[in-house]
C-alpha cells in the first residue's frame, strides 16, 4: 500500500528522544499503515531498532555525518513515497490527532500548518499563531518556527544554513498565496538546553543566515514568487531585530522564553 503521508525526521544523536517522537506519530490520528516514517541519520549511528515501533519505517542511510539538518531532510525527502509530507524533529513531538487535522487540510488546500506549542520542561510557555491561518506576518512578529504538511511536489529542497526550516516554511506559504490554514493540533517544540538554539552564538549565526536569505530572495534563488520578495525580505529583517533585542537583553533566558515574555497577557 502506498502511504498517504511521509514523516521526515532528521536524526543527530537522537537516541534519547526519537522514540518519544515516533510515539507521537502513532497518536496523530492516521492509521500507521498509511504513514511512512523516514529517518535520516546524520551521526553515523544505527536507528534500525525503531522498526518495531511503526509499520512502515524507512532509514535513509548515508555515509554523511554532521552534514546539517537541511541535507538530512533532503535525504529523507528522496526516500519519501507519499504524495504529502510532514516534518518532525527527533527531539520534538506532535499533539494527539495532529495528522488527522492537518492531512485533510493539506489535501484540500495543498498545504497546512500545525500550531506551534513551545514547551519548557513539559509546560507550554507559548502557543502560536493566534488565528486559523498563517501568513508572513506571523513569522515576522513572533520569531517562532512553523511546520507544514505539504504536497510532496512543493516540499524541499532545504538549504544548508541555520534556520533553513524558516526559509522552507516561507517558501511554502508564498507558494500557496500567503494565507495557509492552521490546525488547532500543535507541533510541540521541546526546549533543550543542549540544542543549537541554546548556543550562545546561535543568534549571531542566525542573523548572518538571515542576511544570506535576503540576498538569495532578491537574486531569485529561492522558490518565492517575485511578487512576495519584499514581503519575505521584511520577515528576515524583523527576525534580525528580534535577535538583536534578545542579545541586548543579555541572553539570560532561552530565545523562546524571551519571545513569550514579550507577548501580551
Amino acid at each position: 500500500m502506498t502511504p498517504h503521508i511521509s514523516v521526515i525526521i532528521p536524526a543527530y544523536h537522537a537516541h534519547e528522544t526519537i522514540a518519544r517522537a515516533v510515539a507521537s506519530i502513532r497518536n496523530a490520528g492516521v492509521p500507521m499503515a498509511q504513514v511512512q516514517v523516514v529517518i535520516a541519520p546524520d551521526d553515523g549511528q544505527d536507528y534500525t531498532y525503531l522498526a518495531g515501533q511503526a509499520q512502515n519505517i524507512t532509514i535513509a542511510t548515508s555515509a554523511e555525518v554532521r552534514s546539517g539538518a537541511g541535507p538530512a531532510r533532503n535525504r529523507a525527502l528522496q526516500a519519501a513515497k507519499a504524495d504529502y509530507v510532514a516534518f518532525l524533529d527527533a527531539d520534538d513531538t506532535w499533539e494527539d490527532l495532529y495528522l488527522a487535522e492537518l492531512l485533510p487540510l493539506a489535501q484540500k488546500f495543498g498545504a497546512a500548518f500545525g500550531s506551534t506549542s513551545i514547551l519548557d520542561q513539559g509546560q507550554e510557555i507559548l502557543r502560536l499563531p493566534l488565528q486559523n491561518s498563517l501568513s508572513f506576518a506571523d513569522f515576522a512578529r513572533s520569531g517562532a518556527s512553523f511546520h507544514p504538511v505539504v504536497s510532496r511536489m512543493h516540499a524541499g529542497p532545504f538549504i544548508n544554513r541555520p534556520s533553513q526550516d524558516i526559509m522552507h516554511s516561507l517558501e511554502v506559504v508564498a507558494l500557496y498565496g500567503n494565507a495557509v490554514p492552521v490546525s488547532q493540533a500543535a507541533y510541540q517544540l521541546h526546549l533543550n538546553p543542549l540544542s543549537t538554539t541554546a548556543d550562545s552564538n546561535f543568534s549571531r549565526r542566525a542573523t548572518a543566515a538571515y542576511e544570506a536569505y535576503v540576498q538569495d530572495i532578491r537574486l531569485g534563488k529561492t522558490r518565492i514568487p517575485a511578487a512576495y520578495h519584499e514581503d519575505t525580505v521584511a520577515v528576515f529583517h524583523a527576525k534580525s531585530r528580534l535577535n538583536r533585542a534578545y542579545t541586548d537583553a543579555g541572553g539570560t533566558q532561552s530565545y523562546y522564553q524571551f519571545i513569550a515574555a514579550m507577548r501580551p497577557c
